[in-house]
């Protein structure tokens, strides 16, 4: 009554056709449900500007990127005095990199006060004398 070669009790072909449907509908309800049954993701499509990279990292990074942007639009100079007002357009600066304008135009910090003496080097540079 009891077949050593059967598996579980069923036949070798038997067991085989089962198991191989079994594993093919398993793939394909996989495969159907990655494509079909999630949303894409939230945030698919948003990239970080400069100053939110930055802020990932360290808020002296966010602020040398919105320094970075300040000088890119003529707005200060290249040691932070200011060289015009702040307009329509620059708006798309950003809040944070106004938030850096309005404390430069207040003249209540400088690029030189949050990055030290060696602001505006790059690391490792021996141009910009001792740190």
């Amino acid at each position: 009554m009891y077949n050593e070669s059967a598996t579980w009790g069923i036949p070798s072909e038997t067991f085989l056709v089962i198991y191989v449907t079994a594993a093919v509908l398993a793939v394909g309800l996989a495969v159907f449900l990655r494509s079909h049954g999630t949303a894409p993701a939230p945030t698919a499509g948003i990239r970080l500007d400069p100053v939110q990279a930055g802020m990932l990292t360290s808020d002296d990074r966010a602020i040398a990127a919105s320094l970075t942007l300040l000088r890119g639009a003529d707005l200060i100079s290249t040691d932070g005095t200011i060289l015009r007002g702040w307009g329509v357009a620059d708006n798309g600066l950003g809040s944070f990199t106004r938030a850096v304008y309005d404390e430069l135009a207040s003249g209540a910090a400088a690029p030189s006060s949050t990055f030290g003496s060696r602001a505006g080097c790059r690391p490792r540079s021996t141009s910009c004398g001792p740190p």
